[in-house]
């Protein structure tokens, strides 16, 4: 009945053909079935130093980056704190079996895989205190409400990096190298019995080369989980 009456007052849109779609929709039917499927995403290895192995990272995006769910991931420019809000809502909705008829991100709920818990992508607080919001955690947040998984914020980034724009390959990876650590108030022991054994979550907006990510799952396997997977709205497409 809630619903109902929001959806009357405030009708949501279609973010590609801009008709009226049910409440907490992103994209009717059709355009939601239009989307490009993204290429498969390369596993990624992240090396813990403390463990001195390579572990895998499995990385899976809902669609591409030159489509209308780019639009809203370059919104965050604007601080549309909207605009994150539905790309979590089209990351719960991919990941969650009662989302789509033909699921873009299959088998990740219900699987070995189902996580434990949600770490968003941190953003320094330099840009935090520009934007007003980290879209990662926006995300994070409705993907754990809408699948009933907990998200939570062990690490945080501790300098300010230049946007990966300005970087290719193996400057990207340079570039967020060692950029992920504890919170002062997380303790080794503390990180360790949240994430021991967990199959963890991150969650971000865009991936190019991943090198943002595997920079943070280096991090996260400090700390000994089951394993690591990333999950973000688009992916930029290697030519």
């Amino acid at each position: 009945m809630l619903k109902a009456l929001i959806s009357l007052l405030y009708p949501s849109y279609c973010h590609g053909c801009r008709t009226i779609t049910d409440y907490d929709q992103v994209f009717c039917a059709p355009c939601r079935e239009a989307l490009p499927v993204p290429s498969a995403c390369p596993t990624k290895h992240a090396s813990a130093s403390t463990e001195k192995r390579s572990v895998k990272m499995h990385r899976r995006a809902v669609t591409t980056y030159n489509s209308s769910v780019g639009t809203l991931a370059r919104a965050k420019q604007w601080r549309s704190i909207g605009a994150a809000h539905a790309l979590g809502l089209l990351v719960a909705d991919a990941l969650s079996t009662s989302g789509a008829t033909k699921p873009v991100i299959p088998g990740l709920i219900g699987d070995p895989s189902y996580p434990d818990l949600i770490i968003a992508v941190p953003l320094h607080i330099s840009r935090y205190a520009w934007r007003g919001y980290n879209q990662a955690t926006v995300m994070g947040e409705v993907v754990a409400q809408r699948l009933g998984i907990p998200l939570i914020a062990p690490f945080r980034r501790v300098r300010r990096t230049r946007f990966q724009i300005y970087f290719s390959g193996k400057g990207r990876h340079e570039n967020v190298k060692g950029v992920f650590a504890r919170r002062w108030f997380i303790s080794k022991a503390h990180a360790r019995t949240l994430l021991a054994g967990k199959r963890v979550l991150l969650i971000d907006d865009v991936c190019t080369t991943g090198a943002t990510l595997a920079s943070l799952a280096k991090e996260v396997r400090r700390y000994k989980p089951a394993s690591v997977t990333a999950v973000v709205a688009c992916q930029v497409e290697q030519v």
